[in-house]
């Protein structure tokens, strides 16, 4: 993974933290909703995991299987399972000037349902929209992209808005969505799937298990500690 130092013009102020949210910072939040609302469970789900949708086919598809109001849909996201480190790691970031923004492949209103349940704002997002209206779910993809036709959110498109912006970028994630990412990321810390894919192609990566780690990380010095 190639790294322009012409970015590096601060090494204080020059990193934005980019984190995928669903698996990372916390519990798959559309999944949850799938098994709990959509009258197909997780059946559009498996197809994307298989790779033979996209995400944005998952979304519409199975949002049109669910019978459930918006309150039902946000009482169910805030019993998610959330890193309990995360609002830490936050808290951390904006002490050394370093942005934090969430790029996700899910839904933007549930990622801030949860993120105000924990005491976390003012965090950017980059994901996809759910609009309510006329007691049905529509759902647009203003960060889609075709040169990544399997997303919703094409991550690598936001990696490179914050690097025209003279930032380097250290971005954090677990799964499949990430892929592209990573290519495109100055620093990797990858968990579980991503992990294993960072490995295979030989895209150097930091590995992590949760945010108590990465504040540890963060408090470490030097920051960042060496990938492999």
């Amino acid at each position: 993974m190639m790294q322009n130092n012409n970015r590096m013009t601060n090494p204080l102020k020059a990193y934005v933290v980019l984190s995928d949210f669903d698996g990372t910072i916390a519990e798959d939040l559309s999944i949850m909703i799938y098994k709990k609302f959509s009258s197909v469970g997780m059946y559009y789900a498996d197809l994307w995991t298989k790779g033979l949708i996209s995400t944005p086919e998952e979304l519409v598809a199975t949002f049109k299987t669910i019978d459930a109001s918006p309150s039902q849909l946000a009482d169910l996201i805030r019993q998610a399972h959330f890193d309990p480190d995360f609002p830490e790691f936050v808290r951390l970031c904006r002490e050394r000037d370093y942005e934090v923004a969430i790029v996700s492949d899910g839904l933007e209103w549930a990622i801030h349902t949860s993120l105000a349940q924990h005491g976390v704002h003012d965090v950017d997002i980059y994901a996809n929209q759910i609009h309510f209206a006329d007691g049905t779910y529509q759902i647009s993809f203003p960060w889609r992209d075709e040169n990544c036709p399997h997303a919703g959110v094409c991550k690598s498109n936001v990696v490179a808005k914050f690097h025209a912006a003279g930032k380097r970028v250290i971005y954090i994630g677990d799964g499949r969505s990430d892929h592209d990412a990573v290519h495109a990321a100055d620093i990797v810390f990858a968990k579980e799937q991503l992990l294993a894919y960072c490995r295979a192609e030989q895209v150097p990566a930091i590995p992590y298990q949760n945010f108590s780690d990465l504040v540890d990380s963060l408090s470490s010095d030097p920051f960042p500690p060496m990938m492999t």
